[in-house]
């Protein structure tokens, strides 16, 4: 990994290689803005694209099938602390892009599990670069895919909220290819799921759709759910588990999540006592770690803006004297 301190405009060559007498270097020209602390990584995948990297689980086209003929077989990885916006020039050898015409690069999105579209503009300095920008949002991982058949991206939220004494489930989709129907499945150990409910796709379409169900019995504890998508032809795919608590007529939850990174976000509690919050890295590095009172509400206010958090996805950890709870949070720019 290379850390970068970019507080002024100008290009930025990262000299990545990939062995020693092949250069594959990143640039990154910042525009506007400041990228603060930029940290690079890359590493080169087999020709399936495997093995993924952490929350990426996929190179699917459009249509569900595997795309990695059509991928780079290369993963590039950018977080900044601050906000800028930059032109990225991303190069490779020509055996990890062998017959791949016009890569485009694109982000992954780890909220709806998918690819994000290639912005618009992007083109091909040599046979083996893609220039793209400007780029204002970097945190998570990039690949390369080719501009013909690039890798989608399907579910844009799925939420899990109490409504009285039932579990609201909530979620929207940016497009949809091929989709017969959805299907609600809940657990009682984040393990072993069965299926709770059955609700139509849209077929196709290009446009935002939002989609509601009810769980009129949850069970007592913390509820897991997550959305099963099925195609017309069979194939499926999972979203994300959400997790809801249903005790003594309150919840854990925490929203919004995502979470801008000058926002606040307010987690629901069951009782008005003390909690232990803890903000954890995927590495298991522990960022924050307070004692908090739950208010008149039940409500804790955490406000992301103090912390110093640069934007990715953490391990939320919530405890109180008999109880513990977890969450992915999801911190955007």
């Amino acid at each position: 990994m290379v850390n970068w301190i970019i507080n002024t405009n100008g290009s930025r060559i990262v000299p990545f290689g990939y062995d020693a007498a092949s250069y594959i270097p990143l640039t990154f020209q910042q525009t506007s803005g400041a990228a603060g602390t930029v940290s690079f990584a890359t590493y080169r995948t087999a020709a399936d694209n495997t093995p993924f990297p952490a929350t990426v689980t996929h190179v699917r086209d459009v249509s569900g099938a595997d795309n990695s003929s059509n991928t780079v077989d290369r993963f590039w990885h950018i977080t900044t602390t601050g906000a800028a916006n930059a032109n990225l020039t991303f190069s490779y050898v020509s055996s990890e892009g062998t017959g791949i015409l016009a890569p485009r690069a694109q982000l992954w999105e780890p909220v709806s599990t998918g690819w994000f579209p290639p912005v618009a503009g992007q083109s091909n300095p040599t046979g083996s670069s893609t220039l793209a920008g400007p780029i204002a949002a970097f945190n998570t991982w990039w690949t390369l895919a080719a501009g013909s058949s690039p890798l989608p991206i399907e579910l844009v939220s799925f939420e899990v909220k109490k409504a009285g004494s039932t579990a609201a489930i909530m979620w929207q989709t940016a497009s949809e290819i091929n989709n017969d129907y959805f299907t609600v499945e809940r657990s009682d150990d984040g393990v072993n799921f069965e299926l709770l409910l059955k609700v139509d796709g849209a077929g196709n379409s290009t446009s935002v759709r939002s989609y509601s169900a009810i769980d009129q019995s949850p069970l007592k504890g913390i509820n897991y759910y997550r959305l099963k998508q099925t195609d017309f032809d069979g194939k499926f795919t999972y979203s994300e588990i959400k997790s809801i608590y249903f005790g003594k007529g309150q919840t854990f939850s925490v929203y919004p999540n995502p979470v801008a990174s000058n926002s606040d976000f307010t987690i629901s509690v069951p009782d008005k006592a003390e909690y232990s919050i803890s903000i954890i890295e995927l590495t298991g590095k522990i960022i924050y770690s307070e004692k908090n009172s739950a208010g008149d509400k039940n409500e804790i206010i955490v406000r992301v803006n103090n912390l110093a958090i640069s934007a990715g996805i953490y391990q939320l950890v919530v405890r109180s004297a008999n109880e513990q709870y977890n969450q992915k949070l999801i911190i955007r720019k």
